[in-house]
């Protein structure tokens, strides 16, 4: 079964960023070439913190800067090639320790929760390998054990099995509960020569001032939707999908590596069935357009609101630069509908309509009752709109209503 998960997880993950984290690292150029200029100069830090939102490439980051680390070759980045970058690739190298989170241990014998944990952590490693935007955290993975953590540090007190030097990377470092943090602070207040720690975080609150203390803190930002974009295409996603779901990522790379993945087109019909129910008021069509609109399978429910949202911005843009700003729409292909829209609906709100949609994405968020969520959107989006144009044609009306 774990053979199983393993092979499933370097399928996806290496359809979608067709390497190993070396060599495809998502933007942060700054970032990148700043910490291969120290650390080839001789003035890096033997403790980092990279700290930032989710998906936006700290793990990612963290794994490279690894990789140069161990590298045989004194080269500007990590030459891929040599026996250290072929391990650590796989994340796969003795000298490359991984920390991170990991599930309760279950009541039982203490053999067969070993052995689980052993191949939960082989497997998620073979997955971080292929894909490092994908969650550090594997499923119900609750803390990082304090164990585990005086395991390594035992490790990385003796002399490098294979490299040079030694590299330790704990993910989601802010789930270590403060006993575990202290045990670590002992190897960063007194690290090896050889010894190099990368900490990953989406909350430094959650660490102790002495360990932040001890790191080189390194923010990591959100990722332009350029970014985003080029390297879903790079990766085979189609163009428009690519852009669409780029400018839904909230630059996170692993959300829009997500988006890209689902039925986006099938979901902005739903998203204009829902808005034509609403300009309508029909409460049988807007029943079943409700439920289909949140009807969005493995992603989260606010998705659909954000598509919403999106598209009333397409007609907004419309409104105020003409066609010569249809190259900047994000509903490619749904022209004639957008223009629909304007046409029919002269006298609209559509920015008091995009901030419904968002405090409507933000009720849903905080576990209102969905329908009537809807409802009272519905509602909002009718009265936003206002009026229809009296001399749109019947054909019109009824593409457009």
């Amino acid at each position: 079964m774990v053979r199983q998960r393993e092979k499933e997880s370097r399928r996806v993950a290496a359809s979608a960023i067709g390497g190993s984290p070396t060599r495809h690292v998502v933007g942060h150029e700054d970032i990148r070439e700043r910490l291969a200029g120290v650390f080839r100069t001789g003035r890096a830090a033997h403790a980092y913190l990279f700290s930032g939102p989710r998906g936006v490439g700290k793990t990612a980051i963290a794994l490279e800067f690894a990789a140069l680390v161990l590298c045989d070759r004194e080269e500007p980045t990590a030459c891929g090639t040599c026996r250290q970058c072929l391990s650590s690739g796989e994340l796969q190298h003795p000298d490359l320790h991984l920390l991170f989170p990991l599930p309760s241990k279950k009541a039982g014998s203490a053999d067969d929760d070993e052995r689980e944990f052993a191949s939960l952590i082989s497997s998620h490693k073979a997955a971080l390998a292929h894909n490092p935007y994908m969650s550090s955290k594997p499923a119900k993975a609750k803390d990082i054990r304090i164990g585990l953590v005086r395991t390594l540090l035992h490790r990385t007190a003796i002399k490098p099995f294979q490299a040079s030097r030694k590299v330790v990377v704990v993910l989601n470092a802010d789930t270590m509960n403060d006993a575990t943090q202290n045990a670590l602070l002992k190897a960063l207040e007194e690290p090896a020569p050889d010894a190099y720690f990368l900490l990953t975080t989406e909350n430094e609150g959650g660490l102790l001032p002495t360990i932040r203390s001890r790191c080189q803190r390194i923010r990591v930002s959100p990722l332009t939707s350029h970014e985003i974009a080029g390297a879903l295409v790079q990766s085979g996603t189609p163009e428009e999908q690519a852009i669409l779901a780029a400018a839904m990522g909230d630059g996170s790379f692993s959300r829009a590596l997500e988006l890209s993945a689902a039925n986006l087109s099938e979901l902005q019909q739903r998203v204009i069935g829902f808005l034509r129910a609403s300009a309508m008021c029909d409460p049988m069509e807007l029943q079943t357009s409700a439920s289909a609109l949140l009807d969005t399978g493995h992603l989260p429910e606010e998705i659909a609101l954000e598509f919403l949202g999106l598209f009333l911005r397409d007609v907004a843009v419309l409104r105020a630069s003409g066609q010569q700003g249809s190259h900047l729409f994000l509903f490619h292909g749904f022209q004639e509908t957008i223009q629909g829209v304007l046409t029919s609906y002269p006298q609209a709100d559509f920015e008091e309509a995009v901030r419904a949609v968002d405090r409507a994405a933000d009720f849903l968020g905080r576990g209102y009752t969905r329908e009537w969520v809807l409802y009272a959107l519905a509602i909002r989006l009718h009265e936003c709109l206002g009026p229809r144009a009296s001399s749109n044609t019947k054909s019109t009306q009824k593409q457009h209503a």
